[in-house]
């Protein structure tokens, strides 16, 4: 799920995390990932794992910012992360590179930065988060998008190892225009040569 970089906390909380467990829940999925909020419109109203618990505590929840060194996360993401104990215990506080942002009872927010997220996202259930299928589908799209601009070449990173080894030999066999799938631990970029 992308998160326009003009949303607010308001819409990301009203409309865009309810959208996400919504399709979620239609597709039998076990994991929520995002991406996309502007730390900038979110800082001085930075959403909790408590309000994303509202919206849904029964499939861990995790959304990068638009750069990737920031996340939010429920509380159940927490727990698979073994932040938290499901009882409200706090098992880490510390993460080496990154910070849990606690609470002032310290608790954790849900908002973690640079390691702490990399750490935490790295417990989403990414084999069923993004198929190889669903993955070859939108690289075919994107590409016809990018030759109707002029573009030539790319770079294609993706995010928490959910294109595979396979995608990527699929992408060499398939020759997509130069296209490579990286793996990278957190974000989703584009490097473009343009005619």
């Amino acid at each position: 799920m992308i998160v326009g970089y003009d949303d607010t906390p308001e819409k990301f909380l009203n409309e865009i995390v309810p959208a996400a467990v919504k399709k979620a829940r239609e597709n039998g999925a076990t994991a929520i990932f995002g991406f996309g909020w502007d730390l900038l419109k979110f800082e001085k109203n930075m959403p909790t794992r408590q309000q994303l618990d509202a919206i849904c505590s029964d499939i861990p929840i995790y959304f990068a910012d638009e750069e990737g060194h920031k996340g939010l996360a429920n509380t159940l993401m927490l727990v698979n992360a073994g932040i938290m104990s499901a009882d409200g215990k706090v098992l880490k506080s510390k993460i080496r590179g990154g910070e849990i942002v606690m609470d002032a009872d310290g608790t954790p927010t849900g908002y973690l930065k640079e390691q702490a997220g990399t750490y935490t996202h790295s417990f989403l259930d990414s084999e069923n988060l993004f198929s190889v299928d669903l993955a070859k589908e939108i690289i075919v799209d994107v590409e016809q998008q990018l030759l109707s601009e002029g573009y030539t070449a790319g770079e294609i990173i993706f995010t928490t190892k959910i294109i595979t080894k396979r995608l990527m030999k699929w992408t060499r066999k398939e020759k997509c225009i130069s296209f490579w799938a990286r793996l990278t631990k957190l974000k989703v970029g584009w490097i473009l040569t343009k005619i």
